[in-house]
């Protein structure tokens, strides 16, 4: 069976309720019933955990925002004769201090989110997208940004498959249709079938938690994604869901 792979489309960081699940379990220690088809290796030998790859921007991002303030109060100090403004230090040392919440923070997720891979606590499926129709307010999640719904079709390693609604945050629609994705017009009848589907990609879900709780939002490279495709091509029983798809 062929896995046209799905474009990247959509943020780098997993969905509020995988999050949850995942703190709901030991995540720092070794699962005792771990997946035997899981993924993880096969992703980490073509790059590093997304979110620990993320970590190193984090820092540079930081390490620049840190030296313009320094420049800004070294000229400070020049033009006010060796005096600098108080409310100019208040407000770069709270920008200062709220960088570095948001970046400790990234990286305890990070962190987390590592654990759970080494300790087998997060299991990828394969899941293959139907055509997304953009959603302006974006559901009940309260949040601004560009929110898809679409189908989802997610694919076990015994073969057994399961059709799910998902919602996704992406790009803007002008960038999905020109990064290659298929738009659907209405909200009713999301078409997802060989030819009206946006390819494959994976679905993290926390280890013994419920599939709808699971996310596409993983931020895995596409060669992650396409080494991923290919381990499960060639290493996972799936006769059942060529006979599925292809009735």
């Amino acid at each position: 069976m062929r896995f046209p792979q799905s474009p990247s489309l959509f943020r780098h960081s997993y969905n509020p309720v995988f999050l949850s699940d995942l703190k709901s379990v030991p995540y720092c220690r070794e699962n005792d019933s771990p997946s035997p088809y899981n993924l993880c290796p096969v992703f980490e030998s073509e790059a590093r955990v997304p979110q620990m790859r993320a970590i190193r921007d984090g820092l540079v991002f930081f390490g620049a925002i840190a030296l313009i303030a320094s420049f800004i109060l070294f000229f400070g100090l020049l033009l006010n004769s060796m005096q600098v403004p108080g409310l100019l230090a208040l407000l770069l040392g709270g920008l200062l201090l709220y960088l570095f919440f948001l970046v400790a923070r990234h990286m305890l997720l990070a962190f987390r989110i590592n654990k759970a891979w080494k300790k087998g606590w997060i299991d990828f499926y394969p899941v293959l997208l139907g055509s997304f129709f953009y959603d302006s307010k974006s559901g009940n999640t309260g949040k601004k940004g560009h929110f898809y719904t679409a189908k989802a079709l997610v694919v076990a390693p015994s073969g057994e498959s399961r059709m799910l609604k998902v919602l996704v945050e992406g790009l803007s629609p002008d960038r999905m249709i020109e990064e290659g994705a298929v738009l659907a017009r209405d909200r009713k009848g999301l078409p997802l079938d060989a030819i009206h589907n946006n390819g494959w990609t994976f679905w993290a879900v926390v280890r013994g938690k419920p599939l709808e709780h699971g996310s596409v939002e993983h931020g895995l490279s596409a060669a992650q994604v396409a080494a991923g495709l290919d381990r499960v091509r060639h290493g996972w029983p799936l006769e059942r869901l060529d006979a599925f798809w292809f009735s």
